[in-house]
């Protein structure tokens, strides 16, 4: 039970507000969507990628990029949570995912493009398939389910990926601004398609990088956090048992660095 003043100050704050709770969709982290968000009232604080000069205010590395390098790692053997490892040089690619076309575009038989919104059957036609499939969506959001498809091939470098002026390909080895994209042919919209990181326990497990050993009072309890795009790399979702695909490349599970 609270105490009886417990909500003596209710009434004599600024604004009726008391909490903003944000909610962050699946396989998204407080970073990703306020890796830059720097406090506009005296007195707060947050703690994010920019604050700790890992980035700078437009996104760009910034002087403690190297807080946030991701490691290469070995463990030929057995399943380790902390293996032996390396820091990488760039990353591994950060490739394609999800529809190519959108799926409730090629649910109303539009195969190709990244959009249908202006399908021949109109707008009320297609706001009316929408509801049919999605009847949870706000009316004013439905719009979206019909763009953002990536208009490229899944699993392969993602041309609208460009950072410090490096394409997928060629990523510094840490954290990197999805929509910081240069290359009009392939933009990266609010709604865009993107690939998802992995979200098994085990492989997110051993992504912290986590060793009692290297615990710091107050700060990180031992993980690193460095073995995101390793595990992408090299495990992803995993093959249930059976031997990965032959050839396998630092393509073949398809998330590469996406979880940066």
């Amino acid at each position: 039970m609270l105490p009886a003043f417990a909500d003596t100050n209710d009434n004599k704050t600024d604004s009726p507000i008391k909490h903003v709770i944000v909610i962050i969709g699946e396989n998204r982290s407080f970073d990703h969507i306020f890796a830059t968000y720097k406090p506009v009232n005296a007195g707060e604080k947050v703690l994010n990628l920019r604050s700790q000069g890992i980035v700078n205010d437009d996104g760009s590395p910034g002087p403690n990029y190297g807080k946030a390098v991701q490691y290469n790692a070995y463990d030929y053997d057995v399943y380790h949570l902390a293996p032996p490892q390396q820091p990488y040089t760039t990353l591994p690619p950060a490739t394609v995912g999800g529809a190519k076309t959108p799926y409730v575009c090629e649910f109303l038989g539009v195969t190709s493009g990244t959009s249908c919104n202006d399908y021949p059957n109109g707008p009320h036609f297609t706001a009316l398939i929408q509801q049919k499939l999605e009847n949870g969506l706000e009316p004013e959001y439905q719009q979206y389910l019909l763009t953002g498809g990536t208009g490229q091939t899944n699993k392969t470098p993602d041309l609208r990926i460009n950072y410090d002026g490096q394409t997928a390909t060629t990523l510094p080895p840490g954290p990197y601004q999805l929509t910081n994209n240069v290359n009009p042919s392939y933009p990266m919209p609010y709604d865009a398609y993107a690939a998802s990181p992995v979200h098994r326990f085990m492989q997110m497990q051993q992504q912290l990088d986590c060793d009692a050993s290297n615990a710091k009072r107050g700060e990180s309890f031992g993980c690193t956090n460095g073995l995101y795009a390793w595990v992408e790399e090299t495990v992803g979702a995993g093959s249930n048992g059976k031997a990965q695909p032959s050839p396998f490349t630092s393509t073949s599970t398809g998330e590469g660095s996406t979880a940066l």
